[in-house]
């Protein structure tokens, strides 16, 4: 994966998308019974949830405190077209970070995601970090992806939506990155 550099206004909506998690996680619930006079008592399960999220907290929170440090101490002007331009060589450059590349889709139109997303695919294996998802769920995130254009490249590829992306052979990535790039030039 090659270093990329970032819009200011990239940077802000990858860091307000961050805190929104951690804001989930501190309002999460735990159960506690309480027996009346008996001491509060908690499941182990519950204990390990707790554990388990302050290990997810602590995680979040150290790559919020990277991205506010990339942020400018001056005014920031948030346009789409700057964070558009953030998150597509972000892309292009491979993201490991699902969640990040979950983002990056919703903010970027089909016609420069795909090719960012077929760069990634050529250049990196990024996509073997994206765990359980398919194909057609980050497919379906970018703007403008029609159901039937999404049919399209997944048949020129040679595979299925409900693949997971983890699981692509590396003769697949390749027909995969090639049909995103062709599709993209496409009108729908």
């Amino acid at each position: 994966m090659t270093p990329t550099t970032s819009t200011p206004a990239w940077t802000l909506l990858q860091a307000l998308e961050l805190l929104r998690r951690i804001e989930e996680h501190v309002s999460a619930d735990f159960t506690f019974h309480e027996t009346g006079s008996e001491p509060i008592v908690t499941s182990a399960t519950a204990i390990a949830g707790l554990k388990q999220t302050a290990a997810e907290l602590a995680d979040e929170v150290t790559q919020l405190e990277h991205l506010v440090e990339r942020l400018p101490d001056t005014e920031i002007r948030v346009t789409p077209a700057d964070v558009q331009a953030g998150a597509s060589r972000q892309l292009a450059g491979g993201i490991m970070d699902v969640r990040t590349v979950r983002l990056a889709a919703s903010a970027l139109p089909l016609t420069s995601g795909w090719p960012a997303l077929a760069n990634a695919l050529k250049d990196t294996d990024a996509h073997l970090c994206w765990g359980e998802t398919t194909l057609g769920e980050l497919l379906g995130r970018f703007r403008g992806a029609q159901p039937e254009t999404i049919d399209r490249v997944l048949q020129q590829a040679q595979v299925d939506a409900s693949t997971q992306w983890a699981q692509l052979a590396p003769q697949t990535v390749a027909r995969l990155a090639e049909a995103l790039a062709t599709a993209a030039t496409r009108p729908q």
